[in-house]
């Protein structure tokens, strides 16, 4: 994945627009929504390792709250949007261990939802949990301080998704969000249902 752009949809579902986004559906406004499937290595020393994982979202967030979001980075850069990440709890991750090297609970700072042609696009990111022995040791992972999901589903919320479990993100000259993951261990998510 290298530098890539995962897009600047990540945190903004559609860049810096406040129209951008469309909100959650009302049935779902009232109700925490589960989505579970498989998560896959495909590269590095997880390729082939596979467990299952479980994404629960309480509430998306508002393209207000995502603006202030991008502001804090634009102006204050990562750390402090990685401290302002772990004061919020929209929901959360839960996997095992064989597919990542957190493993266990996650909590969700961003929940976005947007509306495609064929269904519907979930992007959930995380102030990612470090261990005491990485931020001891303050090696390079320390970097890339985020976690990424996109989940790409249709009218009936199956589909697939893509991981990011270790990024760094900066807005460019251009005023592009960018993006970094660290390493190549790649993950995707197969099998991806909704469980009402």
């Amino acid at each position: 994945m290298g530098n890539l752009v995962f897009a600047a949809l990540l945190i903004l579902a559609g860049g810096m627009s406040p129209l951008s986004a469309t909100a959650q559906d009302k049935k779902d406004e009232k109700k925490e929504i589960q989505y579970t499937g498989v998560l896959i290595g495909t590269g590095g020393s997880i390729g082939g390792a596979s467990s299952w994982i479980d994404m629960y979202i309480k509430k998306f967030t508002s393209n207000e709250e995502a603006l202030d979001l991008l502001k804090i980075l634009k102006e204050k850069g990562q750390d402090a949007l990685q401290k302002e990440l772990y004061k919020r709890d929209v929901g959360s991750i839960v996997t095992s261990k064989r597919t990542t090297t957190t493993g266990g609970f996650v909590n969700v700072a961003v929940a976005r939802s947007i509306k495609s042609e064929t269904g519907t696009i979930i992007r959930l990111f995380t102030a990612r949990p470090m261990s005491f022995l990485e931020l001891h040791s303050g090696g390079r992972s320390t970097d890339y301080p985020f976690g990424l999901i996109e989940l790409m589903l249709d009218k009936d919320g199956n589909g697939q998704g893509a991981v990011i479990a270790a990024a760094k993100i900066k807005i460019t000259d251009e005023g592009n969000l960018e993006l970094e993951s660290l390493g190549n261990q790649y993950l995707k998510i197969t099998n991806v249902r909704r469980l009402d």
